[in-house]
């Protein structure tokens, strides 16, 4: 003896009358839950943590050093990428009156990198990103006046 076979389901006409005029498919209808709910609960938790710096693990900005003048005892004699100081911020700081644009951090990272290299070669001076003796007196002597293009 096997097992019962039960009858193929039979689907029940849906009651609700369709417009055979305006649609060729049937209409589907869909079970109105509470999953919508929970992605919006969801989704604004999220939001107000990544806001308040939870998820990402966000710092408050720190100031920067407070610029030092490139030429005193206290700046190295050659300012390099990585450095992250006083002198680093008057650079940027000097950078920024030739027209770089440049967020001031205290830090030489790429963008002060860029900015280095596009003084120095405006400036006739040997374009290789560190800020050393000839790049310094050149930045002062300026003053923040734009230099002339090098042709």
């Amino acid at each position: 003896m096997g097992r019962p076979v039960s009858p193929s389901p039979v689907r029940a006409e849906d009651p609700r009358p369709r417009d055979t005029h305006t649609r060729t498919r049937p209409r589907t209808y869909r079970r109105a839950g509470t999953g919508w709910r929970l992605r919006i609960g969801t989704f604004a938790a999220t939001a107000a943590m990544v806001s308040a710096g939870v998820v990402l693990g966000a710092q408050p900005a720190a100031a920067a050093p407070a610029p030092i003048k490139l030429t005193s005892a206290s700046c190295p004699a050659e300012i390099v990428q990585g450095q992250t100081s006083g002198c680093v911020t008057e650079l940027q700081n000097l950078l920024n009156a030739h027209g770089a644009g440049l967020v001031v951090d205290g830090q030489f990272g790429a963008g002060t990198l860029y900015a280095v290299r596009e003084y120095q070669a405006a400036t006739a001076i040997a374009v290789d990103g560190r800020v050393g003796p000839a790049t310094k007196s050149k930045l002062y002597a300026t003053a923040g006046s734009a230099p002339a293009p090098s042709t």
